[in-house]
C-alpha cells in the first residue's frame, strides 16, 4: 500500500497521467479499498470521488481528471460540491470559479492562494491573480510574486523582445513598491530568462558580460571555466552600459541551491550561447555544468551513506543498552 502510494505520487509528479489512470482503473475493479487508501492525499481526492461515483469512470476520464485533481481541486474542495463533469469544464469557467470562491472567503491560507495564483497565471488571468494576491497579509509572499512575474514571460503577440523585458521589469517594480514583494534568486532567474531569450536584446557581448557578472551575485562558477571561456573584455566593457537589472545582485542571501538556481540558469546560458552561434562557450559551460552535477550527486550520496551508517550505529547502541538491562 505504501509502495503504491509512492508510485502513484511519482507518476502524478512527472505528469504520467494516462498511465496512472490506467493503473488506478484496473486496481479499482479488483480492490476498491486499496485504491481508496492510495487516494487519501489531497491531490488525488477528486479521482477517489470520481472512482466511487455511481456513474463510474473510464481510464480516459481518470487521465483527463488527474491534472484537475492535483492542481485545482485542493483549491476548490469544501467550497464547490463534487461534480464528475467539473474536471472537463472549460478553463475559463474554472478560473472564474476559483477567483470568485476564494475572493468571497474571509480567511484563506497562503498555500491555497499560491496554488490559485499559479492556476490563474497559467491560464492568462493575471488580473484575477493580482486581486487574489491582495488577500495576502501583510505583504505578498515571494513565491506568489514570482508566479505573477512569470506571467510576463508567457508568449503574447504584442509583447516581444524589449517590450517583454520592460513589462517584466515594470511588473517587478510594481510588486516591490505596492505589494511588499521581496525578490530572491528565482526572481533573478526569471529576469535572466526574459533577457536571454531575445538575441536582439542581449547580443553576444552583453551575454558574455552577464555570465561573468554572475560571480557578483554569489553563484559558484568554477575559476577554470572563466579562464577557458573566450570572452572579449573590450566589447564586454562597452556592453556594461546596456545592462540595467531592477534587482541588486549583491542583495541576495549567500546560499545558492544548485538544483533550483544554478542548474536552470546555466541551461539558459547554454541555449543562449548556441542561439547566438557561440558553440565553443556553450560547450564549455555544458561541460562545467556536467561536472558540477556529478559533484552534487556524489556529495548527496555521501550524506545518504553517512545517515545510513548513523542509523545503524544508533540501532546497535539501543540494542546493546537493552541487553545490559
Amino acid at each position: 500500500s505504501r509502495f503504491l502510494a509512492l508510485f502513484a505520487s511519482e507518476l502524478a509528479k512527472h505528469r504520467h497521467y494516462k498511465r496512472l489512470g490506467q493503473i488506478m482503473n484496473q486496481m479499482w475493479s479488483r480492490s476498491p479499498t486499496r485504491v481508496s487508501s492510495i487516494c487519501r492525499t489531497p491531490q488525488l481526492h477528486y479521482v477517489r470521488s470520481l472512482l466511487g461515483s455511481s456513474q463510474g469512470a473510464s481510464p480516459k476520464d481518470i487521465a483527463k481528471s488527474l491534472p484537475f485533481s492535483v492542481y485545482v481541486w485542493p483549491i476548490l474542495r469544501g467550497r464547490v460540491p463534487f461534480n464528475p463533469r467539473l474536471a472537463q469544464a472549460d478553463k475559463k469557467i474554472i478560473s472564474l470559479k476559483v477567483s470568485s470562491k476564494l475572493g468571497q472567503a474571509k480567511e484563506v491560507d497562503n498555500t491555497t492562494l499560491e496554488r490559485a495564483i499559479f492556476f490563474l497565471v497559467q491560464n492568462g488571468r493575471i488580473s484575477m491573480a493580482m486581486r487574489l494576491a491582495d488577500k495576502m497579509a501583510p505583504s505578498i509572499t515571494t513565491k506568489a510574486g514570482n508566479i505573477i512575474l512569470s506571467g510576463s514571460l508567457l508568449p503574447r503577440p504584442g509583447r516581444r523582445a524589449r517590450r517583454q523585458v520592460r513589462h517584466a521589469c515594470s511588473r517587478l517594480e510594481k510588486l516591490v513598491k505596492e505589494r511588499g514583494f521581496v525578490p530572491d534568486r528565482v526572481t533573478f532567474n526569471l529576469l535572466m530568462k526574459a533577457l536571454l531569450q531575445w538575441p536582439s536584446v542581449t547580443p553576444l557581448s552583453v551575454l558574455q558580460s552577464l555570465f561573468e557578472r554572475l560571480t557578483i551575485s554569489g553563484y559558484d562558477i568554477p575559476q577554470e571555466l572563466l579562464e577557458t571561456l573566450r570572452l572579449d573584455p573590450r566589447r564586454m566593457s562597452q556592453a556594461e552600459s546596456q545592462i540595467a537589472l531592477p534587482v541588486d545582485l549583491k542583495s541576495f542571501p549567500t546560499k545558492v541551491s544548485f538544483r533550483k538556481h544554478t542548474k536552470p540558469l546555466f541551461k539558459m546560458f547554454i541555449k543562449a550561447f548556441k542561439t547566438r552561434g557561440d558553440v565553443y562557450n556553450a560547450k564549455r559551460i555544458s561541460m562545467a555544468l556536467h561536472r558540477m552535477n556529478v559533484e552534487v550527486r556524489e556529495e548527496r550520496e555521501r550524506r545518504d551513506e553517512a545517515r545510513r551508517l548513523g542509523r545503524i550505529r544508533a540501532r546497535e547502541k539501543r540494542r546493546k543498552a537493552l541487553f545490559k538491562i
